[in-house]
């Protein structure tokens, strides 16, 4: 399920504006590079790099489970590779 929703992602992201996919907890963002590091740096601040973000996950927790939103431009299968692996995986460097 995991590979095909990566998969349909990766076909999508060269006709579109902004792409949305939402799947279970997981919500995927594609988007231009401005705006994704817009985006991270108003989340995350200061926190990892800062000076140039290819993508951001953030991780929300409630008393039904955690969800994750991630944010990568279009294009950077790389990009979405390593935040999906945060939502699995967890912190790692």
């Amino acid at each position: 399920m995991k590979k095909a929703l990566l998969f349909s992602i990766i076909l999508l992201t060269g006709c579109a504006q902004t792409l949305v996919g939402r799947e279970g907890p997981v919500t995927v963002i594609l988007d231009t590079p401005e705006t994704v590091q817009r985006h991270c740096k108003e989340r995350l601040g200061e926190a990892g790099l800062g000076k140039y973000w290819r993508g951001c996950i953030t991780i929300y927790s409630d008393q039904v489970g955690k969800s994750f939103e991630i944010w990568c431009t279009f294009n950077d299968a790389q990009c979405l590779a390593h935040e999906i692996r945060h939502a699995i995986e967890g912190p790692f460097h």
